[in-house]
């Protein structure tokens, strides 16, 4: 009689096991959908050209265009996300994001600094980091090889632009040869007006403002800075699940070719 009951026990000890599997992936999946229908995810935006264009600066929800932005849009709508722009200044964004009061913010590098107060996705596109000037720019060298140099070089005010710069970026601010830029139109401009000698930033964004200001830029300087760019999520306010989902709709999107469509009007 007791090993008879015992087999009965196992019985629906199998019976049971399955079930309970399959409520604990169902409650996985619902607190997905929830952290995902709940409320939107704020997305940090900005005018940057060719990747992020807002049509009229300051509109109430803004309208946004351009590279990133489109992928982004995929990216939540291949997930099943909502999502909402929040216009606002770079250094404000960061604060936001490190806060829980910003949840996304595109292009981002994955530097140490960032993992105590961020989380990453995988990457979604490549960027390239160029320093330029007008025709006549000649090759150098290294960063470093700049601080004794004459030139004055302008560049964005905050963001990760590569390892050889960031060493170099104190000296050449010291040796006052480095001075920062509001936005990208801002610093070709001062190239084109002999203000600067050379400008550095993102080449597709950069080649976007010449194009406006008219001016043609030489080739790169120094050797271009390569390297992967992410969304870089709110570690306060975006659960691991969400960061996971939308993984693998990049991923999937990457392998059926969506991400390279949506990147043609950054090629030269």
């Amino acid at each position: 009689m007791s090993l008879a009951h015992e087999r009965d026990n196992s019985g629906l000890f199998a019976r049971w096991l399955p079930m309970r599997l399959l409520l604990f992936f169902y409650s996985l999946f619902a607190a997905f959908a929830q952290a995902c229908d709940e409320r939107p995810l704020r997305v940090y935006v900005s005018d940057w050209p060719p990747y992020m264009r807002l049509e009229t600066p300051g509109e109430v929800p803004p309208q946004v265009t351009g590279i990133d932005a489109r992928i982004l849009k995929a990216v939540m709508a291949h997930a099943g996300c909502r999502f909402e722009w929040v216009e606002m200044p770079v250094e404000r964004a960061s604060k936001a994001l490190r806060s829980g009061q910003m949840d996304v913010m595109m292009a981002a590098s994955r530097i140490p600094s960032r993992e105590s107060w961020a989380r990453f996705s995988r990457p979604y596109r490549d960027e390239v980091i160029e320093l330029v000037g007008d025709l006549g720019a000649a090759p150098r060298d290294s960063w470093l090889g700049l601080v004794n140099t004459n030139l004055r070089i302008m560049a964005p005010r905050s963001g990760w632009y590569g390892p050889a710069y960031e060493a170099a970026r104190v000296p050449l601010i010291k040796a006052g040869r480095l001075v920062f830029m509001e936005d990208y139109d801002a610093g070709v401009a001062m190239l084109k007006a002999g203000r600067v000698d050379l400008v550095m930033g993102d080449s597709h964004a950069l080649r976007d403002s010449s194009r406006r200001v008219g001016l043609v830029l030489s080739r790169p300087v120094l050797a271009p800075h390569r390297a992967p760019v992410h969304f870089m999520y709110s570690r306060r306010s975006v659960d691991r699940a969400v960061v996971q989902r939308l993984d693998a709709s990049i991923q999937a999107l990457h392998e059926n070719g969506t991400l390279e469509r949506l990147q043609v009007d950054v090629l030269p």
